[in-house]
């Protein structure tokens, strides 16, 4: 028979915090204190950065979110952008008949919010305006060598009318006309920059701050109870992304987007014509507006207004606003001499400088 072992009381000690280490090391991670993550990656032919500001994730947790939201964010692309062939609105928009479509949850949220916008702007923005874009050489197709002709553009505003484009049922879309096609451009990023800060937010992140191409959501705070600040870029033609600031902006719970005719444009014969098109018209957007910049309490408002308000201008766009409170609106318009002056509506915030 064996010798039986000594009782060591040092042993059973060690052995004890041992295994509480392994039992309570979770939360001890977690009690450790707030942690900051800065997240980023590419979507929609452009880049995405998230802010997680004062977070309890571990970095762990920070990894699986970080997975989570490529996979969003691919899942979106696929619905609704028109460079993929693949994509649910490139299928839409290669439906030669009038046929009902079937179309996902978000792929509807955005198109249900885009007709009202049309609605409301009195067809100022469409999102049946493809053909426009496509023909000044702005879409998938790629740039053209010369502006189009006055014929060129009155045929292609036979396809463009919001009016020709219904949504039927929770997930089904119909034409009117077998050649209406859909842009979701001017809301979709807005749309997927809203999904990822509220994915982070049930995540158990309350301070997020999600930028997309430009279009912003930030909740919370950026640490320590100080707001997430934002710069709203000088309209230069042809200046860089936070090359040169114009002013800048608070946020607590707000989207906030920007849209100009400073960066996406093209010259010929001494011009210069943006890819803002006016459905209306069918010419590009020519009044002054270098850019308007939209606080609203979600960033898909504020990216579809944005662009509402380039073309409407500041008189209209403030009438327009009322209908979307609490949005708020900043025009900063082109004088002669080439330098610049602003314009608001009633309660949008003062500069933070």
């Amino acid at each position: 028979m064996p010798p039986k072992k000594e009782y060591n009381p040092r042993k059973t000690l060690i052995a004890l915090i041992f295994l509480a280490v392994l039992v309570f090391y979770p939360y001890l991670r977690a009690a450790r204190g707030p942690n900051d993550y800065a997240l980023a990656g590419q979507t929609m032919g452009t880049t995405y950065s998230v802010k997680i500001a004062e977070s309890r994730l571990s970095a762990k947790d920070a990894r699986r979110l970080h997975s989570d939201i490529d996979m969003l964010l691919v899942d979106i692309n696929d619905q609704m952008s028109t460079y993929l062939p693949e994509s649910e609105i490139s299928e839409f928009n290669v439906l030669a008949t009038t046929n009902v479509f079937h179309a996902s949850p978000g792929f509807i949220t955005v198109t249900e919010f885009a007709l009202k916008l049309a609605h409301q702007s009195q067809g100022a923005f469409d999102p049946t305006v493809m053909p426009l874009v496509a023909l000044w050489g702005f879409g998938p197709g790629g740039k053209r060598g010369m502006v189009p002709t006055a014929d060129e553009i009155a045929a292609c505003k036979n396809a463009v009318g919001f009016m020709k484009l219904r949504v039927v049922g929770p997930q089904t879309l119909q034409k009117s006309t077998p050649d209406v096609t859909l842009d979701l451009s001017a809301a979709a990023k807005g749309y997927a920059v809203d999904r990822v800060a509220h994915l982070a937010r049930d995540r158990g992140c309350p301070n997020v701050f999600v930028e997309i191409g430009g279009e912003i959501m930030a909740l919370g705070t950026s640490g320590k109870n100080r707001p997430w600040r934002v710069s709203v870029d000088r309209p230069e033609h042809g200046s860089l992304p936070g090359e040169a600031t114009f002013r800048t902006l608070e946020l607590n719970n707000r989207g906030v987007a920007t849209s100009g005719d400073y960066r996406n444009y093209y010259e010929d014969h001494g011009r210069a014509y943006s890819h803002i098109i006016d459905p209306r018209s069918g010419y590009p957007v020519s009044n002054r507006v270098a850019s308007a910049t939209v606080i609203a309490a979600d960033c898909m408002t504020a990216d579809a207004l944005a662009t509402a308000m380039i073309v409407v201008g500041p008189e209209d766009g403030i009438q327009l606003l009322e209908a979307f409170r609490p949005a708020e609106a900043m025009w900063i318009m082109r004088k002669l001499d080439g330098s610049f002056e602003e314009r608001y509506s009633a309660g949008f915030p003062a500069s933070s400088d």
